[in-house]
């Protein structure tokens, strides 16, 4: 210690670097981490508000029965009622695609919010490591820069795609470029793909 207190600012961080890495570099990783959960909260936002829409419940009412509800619990009766209303095929098809995806990158979301994270060689590492009940069931996963962004994307188009159901009327109105532009968004593939449970097992038992 006094040995690192007798150097010079410079000498400081050129150590500090050469231990830890520069720590402008995790910069982008934890900025897109910010926008994923902004992104997750808007997509969340959207089918909250299918829910209250589709259950055909005074706004006052449905806020208060649905509130208190996990999204797992929501994205339930969304299917219920969906099948009650009579939705066209076509649009249930659209939602189920956007409620499946939705739960699965909620997973992601939900371990990047609430476990350890930390920046190590362009990777964010994500494990329960001090909260697992047991060696064995200690989680490791790994997001890249790359993740983040495909996750953000994803929740952007579904949010999009479960507003054109709320709202059909404002989509089907858009003309000329944007209406190329919202069908071609109906048609895109996801670009995030649902990590296995064997690989993170596999990744754990290896640190482990």
């Amino acid at each position: 210690m006094d040995t690192f207190s007798k150097m010079t600012k410079e000498q400081q961080e050129k150590m500090i670097k050469g231990m830890y890495g520069d720590p402008n570099d995790q910069i982008p990783y934890f900025a897109a981490l910010g926008r994923l959960i902004v992104n997750y909260s808007s997509a969340e936002r959207e089918v909250r508000l299918l829910a209250h829409q589709l259950s055909g419940l005074k706004e006052a009412i449905a806020r208060k029965i649905f509130s208190g509800m996990r999204s797992e619990d929501i994205e339930g009766c969304i299917r219920q009622m969906m099948k009650v209303n009579n939705l066209d095929e076509a649009l249930c098809h659209r939602v189920n695609e956007c409620l499946t995806h939705f739960k699965e990158i909620g997973k992601c979301r939900n371990k990047l919010a609430h476990r350890k994270v930390s920046y190590l060689d362009k990777l964010l590492h994500v494990t329960n490591e001090f909260t697992a009940k047991s060696k064995e069931s200690i989680e490791i996963e790994q997001f890249t820069l790359t993740d983040l962004e495909n996750m953000m994307r994803d929740l952007t188009i579904i949010g999009l795609r479960i507003d054109s159901v709320r709202r059909p009327k404002r989509f089907v109105e858009l003309s000329g470029k944007l209406q190329k532009n919202f069908q071609a968004i109906l048609k895109v593939e996801w670009l995030h793909k649902p990590v296995s449970r064997e690989n993170k097992k596999k990744t754990a038992s290896k640190v482990a």
